[in-house]
């Protein structure tokens, strides 16, 4: 059975052991999670108290040993000029006779304040051997010498406290209350040498309530003072604490928006990278579509005047056409230039954009409908809002130009100008802009198509540039809704 135990005991030591790692842990998570405030005053608590308490008992540690001393020092000095006069003949006889044994017998049971203020007394000769007691049973007796005794011996007067441990106290522990042991030196007359040591058994109950009293003023002044001190600086570490929490959270909230920024401007980056791209793809298409053209249409036109022009030289032999021939080839070559004139002139209208410095919105979107109905020979309805507001951007005025350019422009080749509508609204702090037909629609989905046609997509980049958004709502038989949405409180109203 004691194996078993053993064995028991030690797995319980080890189990605890293992545990410890996990407390520790503990105990450091949820300090962690504690305030700094908290932190604080736990740790103050500890600190402060642990010293406050240490300067309390040292404070009343000294009061007490004053207190006993001085009361030792009285009790002596009372106790003196009764006893010393009687012990002078104990060098030469090295006892005391018996009369002088009666003498202070009849000394302590005759003085009132003696016999209620000291329980005993005993007169000590060298050796630790007791040549006179209040109790006769003490006197021939030696016991070994205790400190305080040995202390008086070198002429100090020494005390112990309700400390009747001794061999020589067995008697006087009987009294039942509290005793003050006061060692007090005798000296000889004649050249002040220790010949004795008066040992006196003070009734201590008044010093007890006193040196009660004292470690309880002691501490509550101690204690009073811990809690002053520890509020005190919990109140300025908290609030400390709280600036640094209130700054930590604006911190955190800074950091939060500065994250936010900069993910806006890195995804903003990104779009102004990818529009460049677009846009250089796009500009480089829109020069090899010109180029086309210049070479399908006008350049065409050109070669046919040069050719007709080769015919009218003379021929070989000086013989003149007829001028019929002359004539029908001048008005061929007039023709071709005229039309490639005139070919020209259209693909002009349509890179260059009219004066717009002085135009509303709405006169923009005006013009821009102007425009397509004179190029194209159809028709247009216009829906204008009289909420749209005067004093738009400059750059905002030449987008809603193109948007209604390219818009129309597309409702026209892909439709054949089949109700063709354009409006201009505000919903709320937007200005909306639809371009629409009533076209065979867009077998294409919308993306396709922005990724596909030159002219959307470009449009696309330039709405997102003034930071609006397009939406394109097409379906077969159904016609082409584009619908571009600006919030005016992002434009910056009143600026070129």
């Amino acid at each position: 059975m004691a194996h078993v135990s053993s064995a028991n005991v030690v797995a319980y030591v080890g189990a605890a052991a293992s545990g410890l790692p996990r407390l520790a842990g503990r105990l450091s998570g949820w300090w962690a999670k504690r305030e700094l405030h908290i932190q604080f005053v736990i740790v103050a608590s500890v600190v402060v108290t642990a010293f406050m308490t240490v300067l309390g008992a040292w404070v009343s540690d000294r009061i007490v040993k004053g207190i006993i001393a001085n009361s030792a020092a009285n009790a002596a000095l009372y106790l003196h000029g009764f006893v010393e006069p009687y012990v002078q003949e104990l060098p030469e006889a090295g006892k005391l006779s018996a009369a002088t044994i009666d003498r202070l017998d009849a000394i302590f049971s005759q003085q009132t304040m003696l016999r209620d203020r000291i329980a005993s007394i005993k007169i000590w000769a060298p050796g630790g051997r007791v040549v006179y007691a209040k109790d006769h049973r003490h006197i021939g007796h030696q016991y070994p010498e205790t400190a305080p005794l040995r202390e008086a011996w070198q002429g100090h007067v020494a005390t112990e406290f309700d400390d009747l441990s001794d061999e020589e106290n067995q008697i006087e522990r009987r009294f039942n209350v509290p005793i003050l042991e006061i060692y007090s030196p005798v000296f000889r007359a004649s050249d002040n040498a220790v010949i004795a040591v008066a040992e006196i058994y003070q009734v201590a109950q008044d010093l007890r309530r006193e040196m009660r009293a004292s470690y309880i003023e002691t501490a509550a002044t101690v204690g009073g003072l811990t809690l002053v001190l520890i509020a005190s600086l919990f109140q300025i570490v908290r609030r400390g604490a709280q600036t640094i929490s209130q700054q930590k959270s604006s911190l955190s909230i800074r950091v939060e928006e500065l994250s936010r920024t900069l993910a806006i401007n890195r995804f903003l980056q990104r779009k102004v990278t990818q529009a460049n791209q677009r846009a250089v793809s796009a500009n480089e298409q829109f020069l090899r579509q010109i180029g086309a053209e210049l070479h399908d249409g006008p350049a065409q036109l050109i070669s046919l005047g040069l050719l007709r022009l080769d015919g009218l030289r003379p021929r070989a032999g000086g013989a003149a056409r007829p001028p019929e021939a002359v004539e029908h080839d001048f008005s061929i070559i007039r023709g071709a230039l005229s039309d490639s004139l005139k070919e020209v002139r259209s693909i002009c209208a349509g890179m260059t954009i009219p004066e717009l410095n002085d135009c509303t919105l709405a006169q923009a979107i005006e013009l821009s409908v102007t425009m397509h109905e004179r190029r194209s020979g159809s028709t247009v309805a216009l829906d204008l809002d009289d909420r749209l507001p005067d004093g738009m951007p400059l750059p905002f005025v030449i987008c809603a130009y193109r948007f209604v350019q390219e818009g129309l422009n597309n409702a026209f080749k892909h439709a054949g100008g089949a109700g063709q509508r354009v409006s201009a609204r505000m919903a709320g702090t937007h200005v909306v802009l639809t371009v629409s037909d009533s076209g065979p629609g867009i077998t294409r989905t919308p993306a396709d198509t922005v990724s596909s046609r030159l002219g959307l997509r470009g449009l696309t980049d330039r709405i997102r540039a003034m930071g609006g958004e397009l939406d394109i709502r097409s379906a077969p038989g159904e016609g082409t809704h584009l619908e571009a949405r600006f919030n005016i409180e992002d434009l910056g109203l009143g600026h070129d």
